[in-house]
């Protein structure tokens, strides 16, 4: 009777820790695969954001050069549409974008409004030299933004994609830490 008695205990313990074994293997697996979809949420979320930032940047750039194609033999009304909606751009990008790029947002703005409502019956060299400006400001804005946006889908390139970079990144930071 002793015998059976701890046969069935024993039993019964092995069954108890196969079920705790399998809880705890359940439980690190559920918290693994939410932590990687939490991730590639959060990395589609950084992308749907850099590409809203990319067609602000283009729209901005895009409505510099029209402008300054469009009036290159003639004067621009301040208050007309097409330069309302071109402040409008600037005004987005300005407010969106951190301040290095507001500064150099705000300078194309200002070189590319004063070619823009320049009284064209003037000098050719005056309108030359701004439109010159207007034209290499808009091309160092260019510059910035691509480095910027290459900058932010660089960043999302540095995270780890697997489970097992979980423990990888750890060992990293104790390596750090020394």
């Amino acid at each position: 009777m002793a015998v059976e008695w701890v046969d069935v205990a024993d039993s019964a313990v092995k069954i108890g820790l196969g079920a705790l074994i399998t809880i705890v293997g359940g439980w690190v697996t559920l918290k693994l695969t939410h932590r990687q979809e939490i991730w590639k949420e959060e990395v589609a979320q950084r992308l749907r954001d850099i590409d809203k930032k990319t067609d602000r940047y283009i729209d901005f750039l895009s409505s510099s050069q029209t402008l300054m194609q469009k009036y290159l033999f003639e004067s621009c009304d301040p208050g007309g549409e097409d330069y309302i909606n071109y402040m409008r751009l600037h005004n987005i990008v300005s407010l969106t974008s951190s301040s290095e790029l507001r500064g150099y947002a705000f300078a194309t703005q200002e070189k590319v409004s004063q070619f823009i409502l320049l009284r064209k019956p003037n000098e050719i060299e005056v309108i030359d030299s701004c439109r010159d400006a207007a034209r290499d400001s808009v091309s160092l804005l260019q510059g910035v933004v691509s480095a910027e946006l290459l900058q932010d889908k660089a960043a999302l390139q540095g995270k780890p994609h697997a489970w097992w970079s979980i423990w990888r990144r750890q060992g990293t930071n104790v390596d750090r830490n020394t």
